[in-house]
């Protein structure tokens, strides 16, 4: 079973996945990350045997406080889009022959699911408050991002029902 440790959450996806963490690729960092100020990268981007390709990014914001002055809406979008962007130029023009062999596979998926990762403070939590509200979070990325996935998922360790994987 492919497995992968992402920012503190160590994941562990089904037989036959090909996954891959894309904002350590090379091609991201030595090469697209270069073509324009502000781009982003998804933390994972995985694809199952059904050619469903997710792309995943994680936050934890227990114990410590959002210090960016982009909303977490915002920097998701950001990520999506910027990852989406890179696809193509990674499948054609990558010199890691694992970067080029996923990103084809994403390529060639029939679905596209987004995913944000969110774990933070309890509500009531007077020195670390929640970022946002999940459900909010939710509505807004959905609007936002329908036409990309009218699907988006914004969960925590606790409501990942449904998803393929698991944290270890």
């Amino acid at each position: 079973m492919p497995n992968l440790s992402v920012d503190g959450f160590d994941l562990e996806f089904p037989e036959g996945w090909t996954v891959g963490k894309f904002d350590d690729w090379k091609f991201y960092r030595e090469r697209f990350f270069k073509v324009r100020d502000h781009l982003k990268a998804m933390d994972v981007i995985a694809v199952c045997p059904d050619r469903v390709v997710y792309l995943i990014e994680f936050k934890d914001y227990r114990g410590r406080k959002r210090e960016k002055a982009e909303t977490v809406e915002e920097e998701f979008i950001g990520k999506s889009l910027s990852t989406l962007a890179a696809l193509l130029p990674a499948k054609c023009n990558a010199r890691e022959a694992q970067e080029q062999t996923l990103a084809g596979k994403a390529l060639s998926a029939t679905k596209l699911r987004l995913v944000l990762h969110l774990e933070q403070s309890k509500p009531g939590n007077k020195l670390f408050p929640p970022v946002t509200e999940a459900a909010a979070l939710t509505q807004k990325l959905r609007n936002k991002l329908k036409s990309i996935d009218p699907h988006i998922r914004v969960c925590n360790s606790e409501t990942m029902a449904n998803l393929p994987w698991t944290l270890r």
